[in-house]
């Protein structure tokens, strides 16, 4: 910065460290001679610290001088979850299961130097949720199963999305929301599996969600988005896989997904309602080929991805541009050779035939990697 020059007028640096911790435990008992009961807990707990600093020189972003802005704030969850698998027939078996988590966040804080009102603490906030499950699988014929499931599920928000804000290089604002309820959802679930001819599968997959308090991203203004939950949303649609298998090493797959989804009931911004959930493209799909003989491995894959919108109003409809999220198919490939035991080389490249397109930021060309791996 020129002599003279006051911190505020010399651009400031974001950092949001987190520390994180969870823990697993489960546990798989027989009972009698037609059942397996599969019960067990979890634990998870983190920490977020967002702070933004004014800088000395803005072109180092060690230099900084005073606090601009910090927010920070704690979440824990634990779980205790069990499923009972029955077989009920040869050819029937049905799953019956239930889970209990209890969330909370706390120690929520946030300090805008030098605006009225700051610092200020956020009150902590417990929310619990049994959420029950029942799926069945039942083989008419050799080679069918066909499959059935209704449960619901519960999501709370990520230690971002309560206490992460951040400044684009556009000067959009995303601001996280410390009040933020955990998602409820209900999902419908209708599937086939298909075995063909030899080595070929085919699996087909209706779903529906109804969704409670979904958690998105509300556009306020042009410059300025916050995380809220919405009353009511909904999404449905079907996923089609292709899998055919040959002796001699060759696995060829595709797979499609379709997605349509609305938001019902929002409050908070009615105009919203009807328009289709932000980050969730309509289609998506990978079509590909897997090769293995002996100690050599390639691997091919294109992949699809639909225009989605970031803006809830579904505004955001131009392409190409920074910020946007464009449609695009790209190559990927991957050829391995294990040379013994404890040593392997690879190459891979990604998006090999050099797409242009935008993923919010100019997304990479053709890039190329060679790997050495060493195990001891």
């Amino acid at each position: 910065c020129l002599p003279g020059t006051k911190p505020e007028e010399c651009g400031y640096v974001s950092n949001t460290p987190q520390r994180a911790f969870q823990g697993d435990l489960q546990f798989s008992l027989p009972i009698f001679n037609n059942q397996i009961l599969t019960f067990g807990g979890a634990y998870r707990w983190e920490y977020a610290d967002t702070k933004e600093k004014y800088l000395r020189n803005w072109k180092d972003e060690t230099s900084t001088v005073k606090l601009k802005y910090q927010s920070k704030g704690k979440t824990r969850t634990w779980s205790i979850f069990a499923q009972d698998e029955i077989m009920l027939t040869e050819k029937l078996t049905a799953y019956l299961g239930a889970r209990y988590d209890n969330w909370r966040t706390y120690d929520g804080y946030v300090n805008q130097v030098g605006t009225k009102g700051y610092p200020k603490e956020y009150p902590s906030n417990t929310e619990t949720s049994f959420s029950p499950k029942f799926s069945v699988n039942f083989k008419p014929f050799e080679g069918t199963t066909l499959r059935g499931s209704v449960g619901k599920a519960f999501r709370p928000p990520t230690i971002y999305d309560l206490y992460r804000t951040w400044t684009s290089a556009r000067g959009i604002t995303y601001a996280g929301n410390p009040n933020l309820k955990p998602e409820k959802v209900t999902s419908y679930e209708l599937g086939l599996d298909q075995k063909l001819w030899k080595g070929a599968k085919v699996q087909l997959t209706y779903f529906y969600n109804d969704i409670d308090d979904l958690i998105y991203r509300k556009t306020v203004n042009a410059t300025y988005q916050e995380y809220i939950n919405v009353g009511s949303a909904e999404s449905q649609g079907f996923e089609a896989s292709f899998e055919q298998r040959f002796d001699f090493g060759l696995r060829l797959f595709a797979n499609l997904t379709y997605t349509d989804s609305e938001v019902k009931k929002n409050k908070a911004k009615p105009e919203t309602e009807g328009k289709r959930l932000t980050y969730l493209p309509l289609w998506m799909g990978n079509l590909g080929a897997e090769f293995k003989k002996g100690k050599f491995s390639f691997y091919v894959v294109g992949r699809y991805m639909d225009k989605w919108f970031s803006d809830d109003e579904n505004k955001d409809k131009k392409s190409g541009v920074y910020g946007s999220y464009d449609e695009y198919f790209v190559v990927d490939v991957r050829a391995s050779y294990q040379v013994n035991k404890w040593m392997s080389l690879s190459i891979s490249g990604d998006n090999i035939f050099d797409r242009d397109y935008y993923y919010y930021y100019k997304a990479p060309g053709a890039s190329w990697f060679a790997e050495l791996t060493l195990k001891f």
